[in-house]
Parts: C-alpha cells; sequence; structure tokens
C-alpha cells in the first residue's frame, strides 16, 4: 500500500448530519453526569457509612471489602464519566476549528473512558461473584 492511499484511507470528512450526532452525544452525556452524581452520592454515603458505623457487623470477604468497592466504584464513575463528557465537547471543538490533532486526542479521551469503564466492570464482576459466595457460605452455616 503507498503513503497516499494510507492518507486516503483515514482522511474522515463529517457533514452536519455527524455534528448533530456529536452534539447529541454530549446532550447525554450532561444527563449522565447528573446521574453518576446521584448514584456517586449515594455510594459513597453508603460506602462510608458502613466503614464507620457497621465495621463489626459485616460477615466474611465481601462484607468486609463491600464498604471500600463502593467508595471506588463511585470514584471510578465519576472519573470514567468526566472522559465521557469531556470527549464529545472536545471533539466538536476540533471540528469547529479544523484541528485534526485535537480531533484524534478527543478519541485518545474516549479510550480512557472505556478503559475507565472496563475496569469498573471488571471489579464490579468480581464483586457481584464474592456476594453469591458469600451467600452461599451463609447458607452453608445455617
Amino acid at each position: 500500500m503507498t503513503e497516499n492511499n494510507q492518507n486516503e484511507l483515514f482522511d474522515i470528512r463529517i457533514n452536519e448530519d455527524g455534528k448533530k450526532w456529536i452534539a447529541r452525544f454530549e446532550q447525554i452525556s450532561y444527563t449522565m453526569l447528573v446521574l453518576v452524581l446521584f448514584e456517586a452520592a449515594i455510594s459513597l454515603f453508603v460506602g462510608l457509612r458502613a466503614l464507620i458505623y457497621y465495621r463489626s457487623v459485616f460477615a466474611g470477604i465481601y462484607g468486609v471489602i463491600y464498604p471500600y468497592t463502593s467508595i471506588l466504584f463511585a470514584l471510578l464513575a465519576l472519573v470514567s464519566n468526566f472522559y465521557y463528557l469531556r470527549f464529545p465537547r472536545q471533539l466538536l471543538r476540533s471540528i469547529k476549528i479544523g484541528d485534526e490533532y485535537g480531533a484524534n486526542q478527543a478519541f485518545k479521551t474516549l479510550l480512557r473512558a472505556g478503559w475507565l469503564f472496563l475496569i469498573y466492570l471488571i471489579l464490579s464482576s468480581i464483586t457481584i461473584l464474592l456476594s453469591f459466595t458469600n451467600r452461599e457460605l451463609i447458607n452453608l452455616t445455617e
């Protein structure tokens, strides 16, 4: 493949419809921010309250890590949502001024959000599995 073909392969043009879709994603990201802030506030409240008042009540590994994971999940959600919120704004601004480097950086921002969300999903899956294991252990001892 020649260099000319490679450049043409990555020459992307965004029309008005594409700009509208990116703007709609920006609107959705603000709604996501409000919901993430709500969820994070509840998770932080529950996690901190569990650490302060109910520390001796928890049984098993799940009970020990639950307050910490709820706080960690809230922080991961906030940071990843920050990147999701930043992506469309950064991309639209770059398109408006014709900044190719800025548009590429916007996709880097989206990748960071994706990585953080992947970490969130992996940790959440582990926590869910531990909660089932903890319930099974409690049922076996009764």
